[in-house]
């Protein structure tokens, strides 16, 4: 009970709480008695009665008093309140540190309104954020080495002095999984002699052994090296890890320099049947390495690292490099050209290109050349350049003939929107040709189209346009327009050629000729009219002589009869 008192009034709170409490206490007695001195001494000496003076004393103390123990009980409310508010920063910050002592690395305490106590816990947070951070390094630290250990593809084996396997990483339990009658023996019983002359020498040896585990095909090839393991003074046991050894699994590269040894000879194989010549240079121009057809097409000797053979003198028969060489400019540049030239000394065209060979210093220490012949391509290219000139002129009498056409040329696409026309129809509208092209055509003949949908309908069913049309212009010319569209080999329509006839002057004459008709037809008619009026008139008056004769007949036949009476 005593221990707990004396730990309760060691506390800040406790100490503080007493203090106010005693002045408090002092300060009421002290501010009383002043106060009953000197009333006691005015009223005396102003006259008053004793008793009613002594009187006036009593319920002046017993006021004071009530007064006091008010006092006392708010002020000591306020010192709880004060005396809670100084001391709940140090209870957060002790109660950090038992988190930290849980290790609860993560603590942190939020304290204000006095900067001391602000730059304590500032103080608190940087040691815990230490804390955890070097924790957390050696957390990642320890994993990192955990995981470089587990990740190695070599299996690393721990042995004390006394020969005895003390641990080994993860790559021999993997191991072991694949082989499950493969032991720590296996390799242990190999090295024996080995991890003996370590331990006693300290040297670093390095040994190839084979393991077949039984039970299985498999014959593994190991590279062990046997190393010493840093003794530590203050390892003072009998047993202590003595010896490390390394296993490496290289079968596989065993099998990779039998590969390598076969796809090297594979790639001299490969490098001989390659059609194109390759040539491997020096810097100093030397030829030192040939495939088969660069030997064959540039007669090539017997290639000695110990002669020379100048590139120069088989690709071009000279004693010297030629002079712009673009080959010998890879050299200096370090850039790869390629380029084509006209060979005398072999009598072909021949594409070279020169690769610069770069050492890890990035110095030029030679070049390869692959050449191609390109003869007969050169040959075929001149052929086709005649063919080109032969079109370009094809074309341009074909332009000359398309702008200087008396007729109407236009090429209509599907959509019936122009795509070119000649300069005679640019004339005819009066607008540049770049205003024309991209319009429909119907804009220009809208008499002979009619509705443009009517007429895209009948070119998805029938795959064709309107062929033969006679226009009328707002001008008072007349157009022939012949329409025919051009397939190509698979007989999709490509565009369709618009040519437009001029037949304004063969439309007056044919409408001279048809008056000219309608007036002889009438010319005639007054003919044949006067004609029947003629001939009706003939006929009239041969019927009359016809009837003057009988007449005369009959009177002639009446008098021989009267004459006879008589």
């Amino acid at each position: 009970m005593i221990y707990n008192l004396f730990s309760f009034n060691r506390t800040i709170k406790n100490r503080t709480f007493f203090a106010f409490l005693f002045i408090i206490f002092t300060g009421s007695v002290l501010l009383n008695f002043m106060l009953h001195i000197s009333l006691s001494f005015t009223l005396m000496r102003e006259g008053w009665d004793e008793r009613i003076v002594e009187h006036i004393n009593r319920h002046l103390l017993d006021f004071g008093v009530l007064i006091t123990l008010v006092a006392i009980i708010v002020l000591t409310v306020i010192a709880l309140y004060l005396s809670k508010g100084i001391t709940s920063p140090f209870k957060k910050l002790t109660d950090g540190m038992r988190d930290l002592a849980d290790n609860k690395w993560s603590t942190r305490i939020e304290v204000g309104k006095y900067d001391e106590i602000i730059q304590l816990a500032k103080g608190f947070n940087y040691m815990a954020m230490n804390i955890e951070k070097t924790l957390q390094d050696l957390e990642s630290s320890k994993e990192y080495e955990e995981s470089i250990l587990s990740s190695l593809p070599s299996v690393l084996i721990v042995v004390s002095n006394c020969l005895n396997v003390l641990s080994n990483n993860t790559a021999f339990d993997r191991l072991s999984n694949q082989y499950p009658t493969l032991s720590m023996s296996s390799f242990t019983e190999q090295l024996e002699e080995e991890m003996i002359r370590n331990l006693e020498t300290g040297e670093r040896i390095s040994k190839e052994i084979i393991v077949m585990p039984e039970g299985s095909n498999a014959r593994i090839i190991f590279s062990a090296v046997i190393t010493r393991i840093r003794e530590h003074s203050s390892l003072d046991v009998e047993e202590r890890p003595s010896v490390l050894l390394t296993l490496t699994d290289i079968t596989e590269q065993r099998m990779m320099k039998e590969l390598i040894s076969q796809s090297r000879q594979d790639w001299e194989d490969t490098f001989n049947t390659i059609p194109d010549i390759i040539t491997i240079h020096d810097k100093d121009y030397n030829i030192v390495q040939a495939n088969l057809a660069a030997k064959n097409t540039l007669n090539l000797p017997f290639l000695d690292p110990h002669k020379t053979a100048k590139c120069y003198k088989f690709y071009h028969g000279t004693d010297n490099t030629p002079e712009g060489c673009p080959s010998c400019e890879c050299y200096s540049s370090s850039e790869p050209a390629t380029f084509e030239i006209f060979e005398p000394h072999l009598n072909k065209y021949l594409e070279i290109r020169s690769i610069p060979r770069i050492n890890n210093s990035s110095e030029v220490i030679g070049l390869i050349h692959i050449v191609r012949d390109i003869t007969q391509r050169k040959q075929i290219e001149e052929e086709r350049n005649r063919l080109n000139e032969a079109i370009k002129k094809a074309k341009t009498e074909w332009e000359l003939t398309f702008d200087s056409a008396t007729e109407f040329i236009l090429l209509i696409d599907k959509d019936l929107r122009i795509t070119r026309c000649n300069r005679c129809f640019s004339d005819f509208i009066n607008k540049p040709v770049h205003e024309i092209v991209g319009r429909q055509c119907t804009d220009f003949f809208p008499d002979a189209y009619g509705d443009i949908h009517q007429i895209k309908k009948r070119y998805e069913e029938t795959g064709d346009f309107l062929t033969n049309a006679e226009v009328h212009t707002k001008s008072g010319r007349w157009l022939y327009l012949n329409h025919q569209p051009i397939h190509d080999i698979k007989s999709r329509t490509l565009h369709s050629v618009l040519i437009a006839t001029d037949i304004t002057d063969l439309k007056e004459a044919q409408q001279k000729n048809r008056e000219s008709a309608i007036e002889l037809k009438s010319k005639v008619d007054d003919l044949e009219k006067f004609y029947d009026m003629a001939v009706g008139r003939e006929l009239r008056m041969k019927e009359l002589k016809k009837e003057i004769k009988q007449l005369h007949h009959q009177l002639k036949k009446t008098r021989e009869k009267t004459y006879a009476k008589e």
